[in-house]
């Protein structure tokens, strides 16, 4: 069939098979299909790049935590041991703090201490805080005496005037028999001396 078409070129209305073959931009067929497909090539291999950081980040993220399971108990075990610490500092600086509040010669008092102990008699604990001294400790006797034993250790301590200079007072805050063995009674007992 022929067209014929008076009007001229520019005034003509394009139709949308003209357009694309070759009538506006003068592309062929082949070179759009060959565009097109480029572009979804391209648009895959992009995918196929984000998966393939997606693996390796994945990967890394399993290493980094198996690393991170790996030193777990130790630093479990180092947070441990610096919880410890600080809590030793502070009873450091507590004891600093209340050694320089009292003007007490302590190595005196516990010298004291040890001379004053009857026989039968050990100690387990000696504490101080900022208002109070306690001396924990058991008592054992085979002629059933244990409560005489510590009345006599805490008298002794009250009449040495080096020992009470810092104290205003010095009792036992807690005594209490038990058996250690079938024949054998023990007590164990607090001392309770309070600070001035």
């Amino acid at each position: 069939m022929i067209d014929i078409n008076l009007v001229p070129e520019q005034l003509r209305k394009r139709r949308k098979n003209e357009l694309l073959s070759g009538g506006l931009l003068n592309i062929p067929k082949e070179v759009m299909v060959g565009i097109g497909g480029g572009i979804i090539v391209l648009l895959l291999a992009v995918d196929v790049l984000f998966f393939m950081a997606k693996i390796v980040k994945f990967a890394q993220y399993r290493h980094a935590k198996s690393k991170w399971e790996a030193i777990l108990p130790d630093k479990t075990n180092t947070d441990a041991i610096k919880k410890e610490l600080q809590d030793v500092q502070k009873e450091v600086k507590s004891m600093k703090d209340l050694m320089e509040g009292h003007n007490a010669v302590w190595s005196q008092k516990l010298n004291v201490i040890s001379n004053s102990l009857p026989k039968g008699i050990w100690l387990r604990k000696v504490t101080l805080n900022d208002k109070q001294f306690f001396i924990e400790g058991t008592t054992v006797s085979k002629e059933q005496n244990e409560m005489s034993n510590v009345g006599t250790f805490v008298s002794s301590l009250k009449r040495d005037e080096e020992f009470m200079k810092n104290f205003d007072s010095v009792e036992v805050d807690y005594i209490q028999r038990r058996k250690n063995s079938e024949t054998l009674e023990v007590a164990d007992f607090t001392i309770l001396a309070k600070l001035k």
